[in-house]
């Protein structure tokens, strides 16, 4: 991913949307599952009460 960075391209991001229904986790396709759930259980200890409670829908793209 170092290239993605040297040439200026941004870097997928895990992105958290409110819905009607609850939350929505979006992950992206590229890069290693661990360093998304990392990502995601990095977010939910530093806001824990934005996230207690909720319904929470994942979306994890298209992995093998």
């Amino acid at each position: 991913m170092r290239n993605s960075v040297d040439q200026g391209m941004k870097l997928p991001q895990l992105m958290i949307k409110g819905m009607r229904d609850g939350l929505l986790v979006l992950m992206p396709d590229e890069g290693p599952w661990s360093a998304w759930v990392s990502e995601l259980q990095q977010k939910v200890s530093v806001q824990p009460t934005f996230f207690q409670g909720a319904r929470v829908m994942l979306e994890v793209g298209n992995r093998p």
